[in-house]
């Protein structure tokens, strides 16, 4: 009899560690890490190494900037402008190939993320070499020609030379090339003009011409709050500017001036430039306040807490001290005086009458009772010398009590009332 038999197996998942898991799934689409171009190569290299490898880079740059100049001629090609634009429409560029769209610099300037100046020079410097400096443009998308020697070429080249011939161009082209890595940039510009005004006389004319056309004054911000004045003008004039602000620098040192040399010549430039010491024409402006009829008033300032203007404020000056006669204004007088035009009854004051003299007197006004040389009011004076409201004001102020003078005390009780207040002098002339 045969016995069959069997067998189970369980399985049982018990967690036993609650941080999760070091296989996380992968990102399909991880983010693309950019690594630097010297990751590439071997991180030690000789010294030779690193120099080919700059070398290389300098023809991978010309490469490149030949490069640039056909995309942006390709991209010119594909704006072309409207034979007759209407109003409102895009005309031509005015720089570049012919009939282009003047909104291709705009587009050009988005895709460079520059301003409207950089297309406009890269659009010039393609159009000089796909016509003038087709050799040049060739060597320069070869590598054999850097960037800054090529764009010196087309410097000299381009619009200097609108008015020569393409054969003479082409000549100095040719006559340059052979030698133009064993110049610097500033001799390379000297060779080509040379050789431009051996075969183009004319030229030279033209360019000094052009020269002194673009004469100018610029500023340039330089920052932290200075700028740069710049002033293009021929060779001779600009050397005899330089010269002169630099005596006036030396006589102001010389003088006893300690400052730096170079603000010594920028104080002389600019004031003989603005001349400060000369008188400038005047300056008319025209205000207009806007305020509520009720800030016009005096009291609104005074109440603000604001001071009395000066209008409103007494002369300070004390009045001069002399006799008066009838042909003049009363004097001012001492601070128990009304504002009334009448007599004063205290002692010493000039509006208080004198005592009468018994005796005619030759000099009395005519239709008067007082004598003029007594120094008191009289009721004949003019309406010129009669009292107003301002001397009336200048009456009220407080005024120190004068003297009389000494013709006023000899005449009766007013001198010996006076007598005590007078002076010595006085006294002692009575």
């Amino acid at each position: 009899m045969a016995v069959g038999g069997g067998f189970a197996v369980g399985v049982t998942v018990v967690p036993i560690d609650a941080a999760p898991s070091p296989w996380e799934p992968v990102d399909p689409q991880p983010q693309a890490q950019v690594d630097r171009l010297g990751a590439w190569l071997p991180r030690r290299r000789s010294s030779s190494e690193s120099a080919a490898l700059m070398q290389q880079v300098t023809a991978a740059e010309a490469k490149l900037a030949a490069f640039k100049l056909e995309l942006a001629l390709d991209i010119a090609a594909d704006r072309p402008a409207p034979v007759d634009p209407r109003p409102g429409e895009a005309g031509a560029a005015g720089v570049g190939p012919d009939g282009v769209s003047e909104f291709v610099l705009d587009e050009l300037a988005l895709i460079l993320n520059t301003s409207r100046t950089a297309p406009v020079t890269l659009l010039d410097q393609a159009q000089i070499f796909a016509t003038r400096l087709p050799a040049t443009w060739a060597e320069l998308a070869a590598g054999r020609l850097d960037w800054p020697r090529a764009r010196a070429i087309a410097a000299e080249l381009g619009r200097p030379a609108d008015d020569s011939d393409p054969a003479v161009v082409a000549a100095v082209e040719r006559a340059v090339l052979p030698i133009v890595t064993e110049l610097s940039v500033r001799r390379l510009r000297e060779r080509v003009h040379r050789e431009l005004v051996a075969l183009n006389a004319g030229a030279v004319d033209r360019r000094l011409k052009q020269a002194r056309l673009a004469a100018d004054v610029g500023v340039r911000r330089i920052g932290n709050g200075m700028s740069e004045l710049s002033m293009r003008m021929p060779h001779p004039e600009a050397v005899a500017c330089r010269k002169t602000l630099d005596a006036h620098a030396r006589a102001a040192q010389e003088a006893g001036d300690r400052r730096p040399i170079g603000m010594l010549r920028v104080g002389a430039g600019i004031d003989l430039i603005l001349r400060p010491w000369q008188e400038q024409p005047p300056v008319t402006a025209h205000v207009t306040v806007i305020a509520p009829l009720e800030a016009l008033r005096v009291g609104a300032f005074l109440d603000a807490g604001s001071a009395l203007p000066a209008a409103f404020v007494p002369d300070p000056a004390p009045a001069p001290v002399g006799e008066w006669t009838a042909k003049r204004s009363p004097p001012p007088t001492c601070v128990s005086c009304s504002s009334s035009w009448t007599p004063c009854a205290r002692a010493g004051c000039r509006r208080r009458p004198a005592a009468r003299s018994t005796s005619p007197s030759p000099t009395r006004a005519a239709g008067s009772s007082r004598s003029p040389a007594a120094g008191t009011w009289n009721a004949s004076w003019p309406a010129a010398a009669r009292p107003t409201p301002a001397r009336r004001a200048a009456a009220r102020c407080s005024q120190p009590l004068r003297p009389w003078t000494a013709t006023a005390r000899r005449r009766g009780s007013a001198a010996s009332s006076s007598r005590a207040t007078a002076p010595a002098a006085i006294r002692g002339a009575t």
